[in-house]
């Protein structure tokens, strides 16, 4: 969340802002942007580590304003994990939970088990050509020491005129950019534009799960950042909701994939141009082997017959007398 150029900085930026407000003398809002927990809610995650660096401790900074409570229309709850979403962050690289998903969504789509830093870094990594639109969070640092990395900032590029090649790039990345451009849909089939056949574009937005996505056109301006910055970067054109993973299909991606750290609180989009760039482990297919099924019930109906047969072959009266009795009910030519 925060201005469409500035969505990159993410937890990072706001830890600087926690370390200007402790030290710095100068003269203060009363009322801050931001409001940060007290040190006793710093916590030790211990089902949870990070997929950027692999630390397991966690903060907690309070993100939303009350001002933008009250214009995204905000229960207490969706307030709650909105603030997780944005200011849960890792204490080591300082990745919150968003940029936290994106890395897990980034990984799959590579194929690796290493961490996003460690990844970033070896030889796997030499020949994937990125795309990143403004910094992706705290993975830009780690996304940056890809060879074949590529950064653009919006709205100094078009998203809805991308000025790239088709297919030049394996991965599109950006993050909680797209509520801020006016026409998400185009700027998806733009991204896949660039993307070649069977590579993804991985992005995430913020997400109110429990409704609709809707346009914010008509609607009094509404901003993702400090309650009294109006630059055009922060403004909101689309508040995503439940049917967030329709608009890369509407965009002409060929698949949709959703990764999610503690849902609802955060989520990572991969929309698949063509093909997806990767496979489903063999053991997790759920796919119906409809020749194998037949030759599985033929082998038993043979197996079935031949049992009918020998009993009724059988010479033995405790064969043959519930058999015949059975017969007679099914009027079975049983002599």
């Amino acid at each position: 969340m925060g201005s469409a150029r500035e969505s990159a900085v993410g937890p990072g930026w706001r830890h600087e802002q926690i370390g200007f407000r402790q030290h710095d003398t100068r003269d203060k809002p009363e009322h801050p942007p931001w409001r940060w927990t007290p040190a006793r809610d710093i916590m030790q995650a211990m089902t949870r580590s990070c997929s950027v660096c692999g630390g397991t401790t966690f903060g907690n900074l309070t993100i939303l304003s009350d001002k933008l409570v009250a214009e995204w229309d905000l229960s207490p709850t969706e307030a709650d994990y909105v603030n997780r979403q944005q200011g849960e962050y890792c204490l080591s690289c300082h990745a919150n939970l968003r940029s936290i998903v994106l890395a897990d969504a980034l990984r799959a789509v590579w194929g690796t088990r290493l961490l996003l830093r460690d990844f970033c870094q070896s030889a796997d990594a030499a020949t994937t050509s990125v795309l990143e639109l403004n910094q992706a969070g705290m993975l830009h640092p780690y996304l940056a020491k890809l060879p074949g990395h590529c950064l653009a900032v919006y709205p100094d590029i078009d998203m809805l005129a991308l000025p790239y090649a088709d297919g030049m790039f394996d991965v599109v990345v950006h993050s909680d950019t797209l509520e801020h451009v006016p026409d998400p849909v185009r700027a998806l089939a733009e991204c896949l534009r660039v993307t070649r056949p069977g590579g993804a574009v991985c992005y995430t937005v913020p997400v109110v799960v429990g409704r609709l996505s809707r346009d914010r056109a008509g609607l009094p301006p509404s901003h993702h950042g400090p309650p009294d910055d109006t630059r055009d970067d922060f403004l909101v054109h689309t508040e995503f909701g439940a049917d967030v993973w329709t608009y890369p299909m509407r965009a002409g991606c060929s698949e949709v994939r959703i990764f999610g750290a503690d849902h609802p609180t955060a989520h990572a989009i991969v929309a698949f141009r063509g093909p997806p760039a990767i496979q489903v482990p063999v053991e997790t297919k759920a796919v119906v082997d409809f020749e194998r099924l037949a030759a599985i019930q033929t082998e038993e109906a043979t197996r079935q017959a031949m049992i009918v047969d020998v009993m009724r072959r059988s010479t033995s009266w405790r064969v043959t007398a519930p058999l015949r009795a059975f017969g007679r009910l099914l009027r079975l030519p049983i002599r």
